[in-house]
This record gives C-alpha cells, structure tokens and sequence, in this order.
C-alpha cells in the first residue's frame, strides 16, 4: 500500500542509496523496473500483439530498450522510436541499447515526419521519453513525440511518470503524455495525485523493486528516506485507516454526546449552501444542528429540514447567544460579502469553539485587512479551493495551481491554521507548531464532483467529525476521505449530472461502514 509520497530528487537518493547499502546496481534497477513494467502491462492487456516503444535519451529510455528487449523475447512485434542519437549513450542506458540491437532490436529514428504504421487494436503504446528529471516546458521534437502519443488512440502504459509531468507538483511542463496506466519505481511521486497528476497517469501502479526487502537493515523505501530528508515537510497519502478514529457509538449515548454544529451563512438568494452544509453534519453523525442565517429565508428552512434547528439572525448579539450553545461552528457557506455577512463573521472569529471556514467566510479574510485574522488557539480549519487560496495569499488562482504543495505551506504558516486545498487530489496540511507540516494526499474523488455546493457538504461533514471528538487533524484527514468516498459511491450511476445533495445518503453508508 502507497503511504509516503516522494520528490524527484528524493527518489534520486532513494536510487544511490540502493547502490550504496544493497549493493544493487543501477542497471539491475533498470532492468528491475522493465520486467515489472512488462508484468503489468500484460497482466492489463493480455491480447497484445504489438508494442510501440517511445524512447528519449535519459533512464527513463534506458527502461524503455529493457521492455522492448522483453518484449521482443516473449515473441511480440516491437517497433521502437528514438529521439535521442544512440552514438551518445553512455553506461547503463548504452548497455540497455546494445542488449536490445543483440536480440535484433531495430529502432526507427523519430523526426517532424514520423508517423504510425497501421497499429492494430490490441498495440499497445509505451512511454519511455522523459523521467522525473524534467524540470523545464517540453518542446521540439519531444513536444511531437508527446502529441503523436496522446492522438494515437491507443493504450498508454507510461514508464515511472508519464512524460511532461512535474513529479514534484503534478503540473503539465507544457504538455505531458495522457497515460491509461503508470508504473512507477521505488516510490511514487507526489505530483501523479494532485493538480493534472491523476489526468495523466490513469491507472498507478508502485513497484519498490525489492527495497523493502529487508525489516531488519533499515534499508526500506520510507526509512531510506527519512534518513535523507527527515528535516523536511513529509507528504503522505490518505488513506482508510484514518476513519479508525470515527469508531461505532455506546448503546448508552445521546444526542448530546454526538456534538453541536452551527452553520452560519446563507445571506438571502443562497439558502442551499447552508442546507447542504448542516445537512452533510447530520448525516455524519452530529447530535444537534442549528443554523444561523438570513431573516429572509429561516422559515423556509425550518420547513425543508425538521432535524435542524433554523434560526433568523440580525444583530451580532443574537448570533452571540446561539455561538454559546455550539461546540463546532460553520462558517462561510453562503455568507455573501455584504454588510450582514461581515457582521457574523466578525462574531465568529472571536469564539473560542473549534471553527471550520469556508467560501465567502474565506475571502472576506483574505480581502478585507480589517478582519486581522489571528488563529491562536490553532483549532481552526480553512477549506480554500484554488481560487479562494489565491485571495488569501495574494496570489492568483494559477500561480496557487502551479505547485499546490508550496501553496498549501504557506497558507499554513501564514494563517497558522489547519489548511484543506480542494481540487483534484486535495491536499490537509494540520498546523503543527513543533515539527515540519505533513501534507496529506486524498487519492479518491471524481471529476463528477466539480458541481455547486459540494464544498458545503465537506464543511459540514469536517465539523460533524470535530463534533463527535475527532482532533482537528484527524477530523480534516477523516473528513477529505469520507467526502471523497461519498463522492465516488454516488458517481456510481455516472459522474455527469452529480449534485452535491447526491452525496448526502452516501455520507451516512461511509461512515458506517468504516
């Protein structure tokens, strides 16, 4: 099971070091991660009869001419383009070639012109041209190569990381290859599960070829790599055992063990958001729910949802009464930026409660300097999506976007606050005051999510979880994965035309069956 995510250059260690303690040489790597590639595209396409192999110049090639030799024993018809001029290869990637021409390997030189020779339906197209090392738009020839692979029509396998991907921070250099399925070496990167990552890489498969072979050397993939980089942030990908902490309930419990959420917002014309947040804290477990909105439409409301308790909010003093009553507040959905807006917000801040802070809430902080938002008890949790992160840095939503791990930091340390970066393969970075953050990676969800109002449901299922006890780390972790779940089990009639109320009867099957 993937647990922690790495860097380029901290798989770059990862691969001396495994030279250097286990004595595994750096051609035994490569042809390690060949026929582990080769196994799985197999085993994923066992009709195949073709194979087009795309080679550059670097490791990654070298991986390249080792499938291909494979290939060409196991009786497949091979056909191999090269960008990179043979004459110049040198140790392992030079030892790669010469064993692929040994067993009549013939390699056709890629240019402006090249074309594909009437694949059949069961070819299957290789990518073996740019590794992790990539740092810069990819251009030229290898821009073609590039675009002939993702107009081919034909199944991908992508050899470690497809090509054009940042391996650090899941942007496109330009443009990268479109895999159906990655098999990645030694330890994944971080960059395949957010941003254009899961686009890119389909189906991820992790080969460690046999770094954890040995429990009692400290010679393991994520051992190896804290001793080169223990002082550094860590990423890690979520995953089920951070529902652990939801746990089942005493038969003796009342509603007045499971918490109280308030969810403030809803400024007329935007009732749903409010509907949905404190509709998603109920189906996750929340004893009591109230919320606090627009005189406008509370009534309405009333009617809509009898389990919550509906309150029309004018003056600072009435939400102060009703802030008293709550252990987890919402605030955000809905909010507006308008007079009424910053007043519930100016209230909220200066509670003591554990808060979670969304949408409008979000960009009234980072807009309007008045507010001077301190968070010094560190119990609070923002929810930003790109846009709104790119507010509360001063940025814009691109340059947020352009490495969201970075991004995420500094919302952290600016704020000192837990931060949730929505998107895909969202990112929860928990404040923590004595050690380098831990970024957490949700590898589930699913474009069909991209609709209005599913922010409110994760706001609501995040205070559910700080309601019913969960650590403010925990319940951000728990939080982003039972959304994330509930999504998916909800896209299982299609991702288009999800809605966010499509999730609410899913939250309740997550959360029960965890």
């Amino acid at each position: 099971m993937v647990n922690r995510l790495y860097t380029a250059e901290d798989i770059r260690q990862l691969d001396q070091l495994a030279i250097t303690q286990q004595g595994i040489s750096a051609y035994e790597l490569m042809c390690r991660a060949a026929e582990s590639a080769w196994r799985h595209l197999l085993q994923r396409w066992p009709e195949l009869d073709s194979l087009i192999v795309v080679c550059g110049g670097g490791h990654n090639a070298g991986d390249g001419y080792v499938l291909a030799r494979l290939a060409i024993a196991a009786g497949i018809n091979v056909s191999l383009l090269q960008l990179s001029d043979s004459t110049l290869f040198k140790g392992d990637v030079l030892t790669a070639y010469n064993d692929f021409v040994a067993v009549q390997g013939v390699s056709e030189v890629f240019n402006a012109e090249t074309q594909l020779r009437s694949p059949s339906e069961q070819t299957v197209l290789v990518d073996a041209l740019l590794g992790t090392g990539l740092t810069r738009p990819v251009e030229g020839l290898w821009l073609q190569a590039v675009q002939l692979i993702n107009q081919s029509g034909l199944a991908v396998l992508a050899m470690d990381i497809p090509s054009g991907l940042d391996a650090d921070t899941g942007c496109e250099l330009g443009t990268a290859v479109k895999a159906d399925m990655t098999v990645t070496f030694i330890g994944a990167k971080q960059g395949m599960y957010t941003a254009n990552g899961r686009d890119c890489c389909g189906k991820i498969i992790l080969d460690c070829l046999g770094l954890q072979q040995s429990n009692d050397t400290n010679t393991d993939t994520d051992s190896v790599c804290a001793s080169v980089s223990s002082d550094l942030a860590t990423v890690k990908l979520l995953n089920k055992s951070c529902l652990k902490k939801i746990g089942p309930r005493w038969h003796s419990s009342h509603k007045g063990c499971h918490g109280h959420v308030l969810v403030v917002g809803g400024i007329a014309g935007f009732s749903g958001a409010v509907f949905l947040a404190a509709m998603a804290a109920m189906r996750v477990g929340a004893g009591l729910v109230s919320i606090a909105t627009d005189p406008f439409h509370a009534a309405l409301l009333d009617t809509q949802i009898p389990e919550v308790m509906c309150h029309a909010v004018s003056s600072r003093a009435e939400l102060k009464v009703l802030l008293t009553q709550a252990d987890v507040i919402v605030v955000g959905p809905g909010l507006g930026q308008q007079d009424w807006s910053r007043l519930m917000l100016e209230e909220v801040i200066q509670c003591e409660q554990p808060l979670v802070i969304d949408a409008d809430a979000l960009n009234l902080i980072g807009s309007d300097v008045s507010f001077n938002y301190q968070s010094t008890k560190h119990n609070r949790i923002m929810t930003p999506h790109p846009g709104e992160a790119a507010t509360l840095l001063s940025a814009s939503s691109a340059e947020v976007q352009q490495n969201r791990f970075a991004s995420v930091i500094k919302l952290v340390e600016r704020y000192q606050s837990t931060f949730v970066l929505k998107g895909s393969g969202s990112l929860v970075t928990p404040y923590d005051a004595k050690k380098p953050a831990t970024t957490w990676v949700c590898p589930l969800g699913n474009p069909g999510m991209a609709t209005a109002g599913m922010g409110d449901i994760l706001s609501g299922v995040i205070a559910s979880l700080l309601a019913q006890g969960l650590s403010v780390a925990e319940a951000s972790k728990a939080g982003v994965l039972v959304h994330a779940y509930a999504g998916d089990l909800a896209a299982t009639m299609g991702q288009r035309g999800l809605i966010a109320s499509d999730l609410l009867s899913c939250l309740r099957t997550v959360v029960n069956n965890e």
